[in-house]
Parts: C-alpha cells; structure tokens; sequence
C-alpha cells in the first residue's frame, strides 16, 4: 500500500479494494482466465498492488491459479471459478457456467488469447464498447468471416478485429480478404482491423494484403477496386486502437 493510500479513511480503501475485485470478476465472466500483466493494465495499478488483490480473490475461493504448460515453456494463469462467477454477476443477472479449466485450454493458442484480452482492455478504455470474442459465438453463417473479436468503436463503427501475431500464406490472405471486403459491403462490419506485435509483422502483413490484385468470386476472378481497401488498417499493439 502507497503512503497516499495508507492515509485515506479506511471505508475509502475498502471501497477501493472491493473495485478492483469487481472489476476482474467482471472481466472474467466473459475472459475466464488471464495473467497479472493484463489484469494490471484492467485495473491501471503497479504489480505488487495487483498481485494483493489476486491473492485476495483467491483466497476467497472466487479465483483459483495454475501454472500450466505453454510453447516455449511454463506460464502461471489465474481463472475463475464457479463461486466468483456467481458473485461476480449484478443481482439478477445471469450467471455463467463456464469456469477456470486448464484441461480444455490449448498451450498453442495462450499467448494469442492473452493478447486478444490486452487489445480488449485498450480498447474499452478508448470508449470501445460491446465487445465479442469470435470464439464465443455458437452458430457462424456459412461462409462468413471469422475474425479474433468484433467491437464498436468509439465512433459507433461496427470493426472485425485480428489479432495477428505471426503471417500465413498470401493464398490464405486471397482467402480472408475477399470474405472480409464482401463482408464490408453486406454492411455486417464497417472496418477491419490487424493489429500485429511490432512494425515488421505489421508492415510485411500490410504487403502482402495490399498486392492482392484479385479474388475468385462464383468461380471468376474478380479485380478488387482499389477503394475497396479504404476500410482495412493495419495497427501495431503499441498504436492500437487509434486510427
């Protein structure tokens, strides 16, 4: 505890500490499970203050940590357990079921997931509102494009978001491009994004998206306008989410 906070009326760092536990409830109801790093960049507080409160949440049974392998080693994940999903809902509101299970989690996908979340946080404190993790949506259209997440920005803009941290194939991109630009001109979303880790990734994904030529469209190869890319950015974690 800083010396300013030690010197605030105890109800007011009560008050305080009952945030922040909020707070990460709430973002685990949908999340399920993160790291300090992200919850820290939730609560806009230093490392030590953010491991208080974790530790906290733990020990009232309303968290619970595991460290668990990940590529390139071990990393240490705090999930949410049934108890916290319960006190982490407003009175009447529905509760979820789905619960911290390390089991179900794939090592391959920790790190992208984790980074998704980080994107989530930055945006929503940007004015970034109703954000839905692709993965989380049961039924998909056939042939409709499946991107990390969809949010409104805060321009009331419907965006696709892609969390890309490493390249595919330009013939996967010939894929994804054209579901993408017929996406924009049904209406279903008015801007996608790729936010890439660093300005290599970003630029060379920027290359490759942007010298697509053509797309097949019922068997025809179709020319792309060039306006038609107006509504795609190309964004690193750092300039994320300004436009």
């Amino acid at each position: 505890m800083s010396r300013q906070q030690h010197l605030l009326p105890s109800t007011v760092r009560q008050d305080r500490v009952e945030e922040k536990r909020r707070l990460i409830l709430r973002f685990l109801r949908e999340e399920i499970w993160s790291v300090p790093k992200n919850f820290g960049e939730l609560l806009q507080i230093k490392p030590a203050a953010t491991y208080r409160t974790l530790a906290s949440l733990v020990e009232a049974d309303m968290l619970r940590t595991l460290r668990i392998p990940v590529v390139g080693g071990h990393l240490s994940l705090w999930g949410i357990t049934a108890h916290g999903q319960a006190m982490g809902a407003e009175p009447g509101e529905h509760i979820f079921e789905k619960v911290f299970s390390p089991s179900r989690i794939s090592p391959r996908y920790v790190n992208h997931t984790l980074d998704i979340q980080w994107l989530r946080i930055k945006a929503e404190r940007m004015g970034w509102s109703k954000w839905v993790n692709a993965d989380r949506i049961e039924k998909w259209a056939e042939g409709q494009p499946r991107p990390d997440a969809f949010a409104v920005d805060a321009d009331g803009r419907t965006i696709a978001v892609e969390c890309e941290r490493t390249i595919k194939t330009p013939k996967r991109y010939v894929q994804i491009l054209n579901s993408w630009l017929q996406s924009i001109r049904r209406g279903d979303v008015e801007r996608v994004i790729w936010v890439s880790p660093d300005p290599q990734v970003r630029d060379r994904l920027k290359q490759i998206v942007l010298n697509i030529t053509h797309v097949d469209v019922a068997g025809q190869s179709i020319m792309i306008p060039r306006d038609r890319f107006e509504n795609l950015s190309f964004l690193t974690y750092a300039e994320w989410p300004l436009l």
